[in-house]
């Protein structure tokens, strides 16, 4: 959840986390439940790996500016880009959790139908 207010707040829960998980594993018999799935999670781990690149470079250049030397970084842009992917990883961790759990809840409750669609598969 994001804080309106000037000083923007980023949130996470580990309700959200345990579904990205079950996201991230899970396997759904229909083909565009399945494929819903694979698209939420591939946009969950492109931000996921843009977090990791502005986290490595705000660590980076932090630890030079800490130190005594004054690096070429502008350390200010590097923070403001980290709350921006931060804000943006939240953004789609939710999401993720929000999608696998309707996914699922479809899943669950048209099992029958789905077992019916996997013998007919066969």
């Amino acid at each position: 959840m994001i804080d309106g207010g000037a000083q923007g707040r980023v949130s996470l829960s580990r309700q959200d986390f345990a579904l990205v998980a079950k996201a991230v594993i899970d396997r759904f018999s229909f083909r565009a439940a399945e494929a819903h799935r694979l698209a939420i999670v591939r946009e969950l781990l492109a931000t996921t790996a843009e977090l990791n690149r502005t986290l490595t470079t705000h660590t980076h250049r932090a630890l030079v500016h800490c130190q005594g030397s004054h690096g070429v970084g502008d350390i200010k842009a590097d923070t403001d880009a980290l709350f921006d992917a931060l804000n943006a990883y939240a953004t789609s961790v939710r999401n993720t959790a929000d999608s696998y759990r309707a996914l699922a809840s479809f899943r669950d409750n048209n099992s029958t139908m789905e077992s019916h669609a996997a013998i007919s598969a066969r």
